[in-house]
């Protein structure tokens, strides 16, 4: 199930980091808190991507669990539900079995994985924490005479596009907060220590993810994080091809611009209406930021080349479309009918993928060996159809890259003054936020 859940992840995303390995100790209690972004997507990959020596369980909302297939699939990948008040009377007792299956796990030196948020956001900041997750802790310390080593690991699971096939996935391992430097604390003021770990948790966790914490900029600083974030990390002296490093940049250019914020309204003031501008030419464009940076540069040459190679690839393409087409439409059909909440659509795709593939895969497998009578055929035709099915997603990828540049090329050559005046609201956006940051 894990090998599995690696290769689905794996094919899921375009670029996988994590980041902070090193920070987990070995043979100990763990309890690990993370942020709350894209349903029990969060989850799935947590589980098949952290290290084989912790394979934590996951405590997660119950209404997740209505549905028997979607219960079926989420206890294989060990997703324990939390019960709220509307769940049903019986809320209290319910929760009690699965915090004691938690206290069991820590007292065994195992681990579970807490969403400390309560429910999950399309926002890219930190809510406040529920306190469930210390509480638990200290229950479970105080069951063995506060000699549990347990210790709290901040978890920050990072998406550089919530819903979207193909895009890159950053998980960064905090720090461990050690709980037994709390317990002296908890034993003489119980409430009062919840707030302390809970407040101090929450400063811990906003160091693995971006956190914008105006409400009233957010749109100014998402904005501005896809517009400026390949110039801040150049400034940096940092390498844009680590996720982590992106990641940086994006944590110290929304930390600085909100410090200045609190002082000086006008700098900000005065962005919003250029970064509107620009992005929603872009958007009635459908062009990406990237395209407008000063060293980006296409040649129409440089796509005939890469044409060619989609023509000659053509036959693979449509050798995977055909074996591989009819589970994916299927998952995109299913998701679209029973999940309005977009941001289950991720989840629910890769969830299921990795048991509707492998039998899909199989059902194929058993009519080729029924036709030729040959197993090691039937195995060359197996491996065929996986590798077809990867190919052709990243043949779709290209393809549609390819024609976007071309769009873009065919638009600079005949909308000159559009384009040079696009560009140079890039250069101004971005120069003016390198400008505040250096002070």
């Amino acid at each position: 199930m894990t090998t599995w859940g690696k290769i689905s992840v794996s094919n899921f995303f375009n670029n996988i980091e994590i980041k902070g390995i090193e920070n987990l100790p070995k043979d100990k209690p763990i309890i690990f808190i993370a942020n709350h972004q894209c349903t029990f997507m969060d989850a799935v990959t947590m589980n098949t991507l952290s290290p084989s020596a912790f394979q934590p369980a996951f405590l997660t909302r119950s209404d997740v669990f209505t549905k028997k297939i979607v219960y079926f699939v989420l206890n294989k990948m060990k997703l324990m539900p939390i019960y709220r008040r509307q769940d049903g009377p019986d809320f209290v007792e319910r929760n009690e079995r699965i915090f004691n299956n938690c206290k069991e796990l820590l007292a065994n030196n195992r681990s579970f994985i807490i969403f400390v948020e309560g429910s999950h956001s399309d926002k890219r900041r930190l809510r406040i924490l529920k306190k469930g997750f210390a509480r638990m802790g200290f229950d479970a310390a105080a069951d063995h005479d506060y000699s549990l080593d347990i210790n709290i690991i901040p978890v920050g699971v990072n998406y550089a596009h919530f819903t979207k096939f193909k895009s890159d996935f950053l998980i960064q391992f905090g720090k461990p907060i050690k709980l037994a430097d709390y317990y002296e604390r908890y034993q003489e003021n119980a409430q009062k220590t919840l707030n302390i770990i809970k407040n101090d948790a929450h400063d811990k966790l906003k160091e693995q993810m971006i956190h914008i914490p105006d409400l009233e900029r957010y749109d100014l600083m998402e904005h501005l994080r896809t517009i400026c974030n390949p110039q801040v990390v150049q400034s940096m002296n940092l390498d844009y091809k680590i996720l982590s490093h992106q990641l940086e940049a994006d944590q110290n250019m929304i930390e600085q611009l909100t410090e200045i914020d609190k002082t000086q309204k006008e700098p900000l003031d005065n962005l919003i209406p250029k970064v509107e501008i620009y992005t929603n030419t872009l958007k009635d464009l459908d062009f990406r930021p990237y395209l407008f940076e000063e060293d980006y540069s296409t040649t129409k040459g440089g796509l005939f080349a890469q044409i060619i190679g989609l023509v000659l690839l053509l036959p693979f393409h449509l050798y995977g479309v055909i074996f591989n087409y009819l589970p994916y439409k299927f998952l995109d059909i299913f998701t679209l009918k029973y999940f309005k909440d977009k941001m289950f659509h991720s989840s629910i795709k890769m969830s299921f993928s990795m048991f509707l593939f492998p039998l899909y895969y199989l059902i194929l497998c058993l009519i080729f060996f029924l036709i030729f009578k040959n197993i090691w055929w039937t195995l060359l035709f197996l491996v065929s159809i996986i590798v077809g099915g990867k190919l052709a997603a990243q043949y779709w990828i290209r393809y549609r890259k390819i024609k976007a540049n071309w769009r873009f090329l065919n638009f600079k050559g005949n909308k000159t003054q559009q384009y040079q005046n696009l560009k140079n609201q890039h250069k101004d956006i971005v120069s003016t936020v390198l400008n505040l940051m250096k002070g």
